[in-house]
């Protein structure tokens, strides 16, 4: 679990300590603010809704954030994004207040979350294949970034640990083919790696596999 999920995980327990009532006051806010976003569209005013239902100021940039969270989940949710989402969002974003930099947090984490699922598939059947390198390109893209940084700085740990198993998979059958020596090189030349970190990457399975 990453320090931020500890940290997340830790404040909410806290918050469910001082303030019992927190929690369902959040998702009744959450719920009337969203249809009225949803309902009023141009003519809807954040505060006015906050305002008309009796929901407190001081839950309004959580209240925000989980609504915007919500439309950020639902448009990525077949692992896309498209022109008219981004605008969509962006329009979101601006009705709920939101600032510049949280709603850039929020994105970015979804486009990892995205980015994850997408590299899990790949890591489970041993290949990324075009259509899958097509995907992280479009993800990472969309975050403003590329895939080789999305991948040195959120994945690379569980990256390697899927190329080590996967080179010590097709040493266990003993063919290491040309075929098989493809598939690996190009998966690393597509995730960033140079031949070097690859090399260092392969090295302990490979000794374990000459000593038997």
């Amino acid at each position: 679990m990453s320090t931020k999920k500890v940290l997340n995980l830790l404040q909410r327990g806290w918050t469910a300590l001082v303030d019992p009532d927190r929690e369902e006051r959040l998702q009744r806010g959450v719920a009337l603010v969203h249809r009225a976003l949803s309902e009023q569209r141009d003519n809807f005013h954040l505060e006015a809704t906050l305002a008309r239902h009796e929901i407190d100021e001081a839950d309004r940039d959580e209240i925000a954030r989980r609504i915007f969270q919500k439309c950020v989940t639902k448009a990525w949710s077949d692992t896309e994004l498209s022109s008219k989402e981004v605008r969509t969002l962006e329009w979101v974003a601006q009705h709920l207040r939101l600032s510049g930099q949280e709603t850039a947090r929020i994105l970015r984490d979804q486009a990892e979350t995205v980015f994850a699922s997408i590299l899990a598939q790949a890591f489970q059947d041993g290949i990324l294949d075009d259509a899958e390198f097509s995907q992280l390109i479009h993800v990472a893209t969309v975050a403003g970034s590329t895939v080789t940084e999305f991948f040195r700085t959120r994945f690379r740990e569980q990256g390697e640990g899927f190329l080590r198993s996967l080179f010590f998979r097709i040493l266990e059958n003993g063919s290491l083919d040309q075929t098989n020596w493809s598939r690996i090189t190009k998966t690393v030349s597509r995730l960033g790696l140079s031949q070097d970190e690859f090399h260092a990457v392969v090295q302990e399975p490979a000794q374990q596999w000459a000593e038997h």
